[in-house]
């Protein structure tokens, strides 16, 4: 009861303290901690992650924000639908929130959940993707973050 009432008091709650998972080298293995929806950390995807849409899917079901970096990058991913769970992307001082870049086979990206996302997203590089349905959603969540942010 008394947590309940401490969190009431002081507007937050505590199990929405965010996960520090570090920099992480997505890979099949990688585990996320089920009980954190809120993570802390810099995600790499790249050509030597052995990991597909439908796995990474799985890996980020369970997250609704990072602070930190999402960086896909010469990956052999065909889609990052991954991403459409994710609801708030907020990046660190020095880097992209999300870059993704030069992935010679990338089609299609979901932002869809994305409500807030900071101003640094870089999506350059990328010949086969179509931004036709992300570009309005990245808009709108960074206009959203900067609108919140005064």
């Amino acid at each position: 009861m008394l947590p309940l009432l401490l969190s009431a008091l002081i507007g937050f709650s505590l199990e929405s303290n965010p996960c520090d998972v570090g920099v992480t080298h997505v890979k099949s293995d990688t585990k996320l901690p089920s009980n954190c929806t809120s993570i802390i950390g810099r995600f790499l995807i790249d050509g030597s992650s052995d990991v597909d849409d439908e796995a990474l899917i799985s890996i980020f079901e369970n997250v609704a924000s990072i602070e930190g970096v999402v960086e896909i990058h010469k990956s052999k991913l065909k889609s990052a639908r991954f991403l459409g769970v994710i609801g708030e992307l907020t990046g660190d001082l020095l880097d992209k929130s999300l870059s993704i870049v030069d992935n010679a086979d990338l089609v299609d990206i979901d932002v869809g959940a994305l409500r807030s996302a900071d101003a640094y997203v870089r999506i350059v590089d990328n010949p086969k993707l179509n931004l036709t349905n992300a570009c309005k959603r990245l808009h709108n969540a960074i206009a959203d973050a900067a609108s919140t942010d005064h």
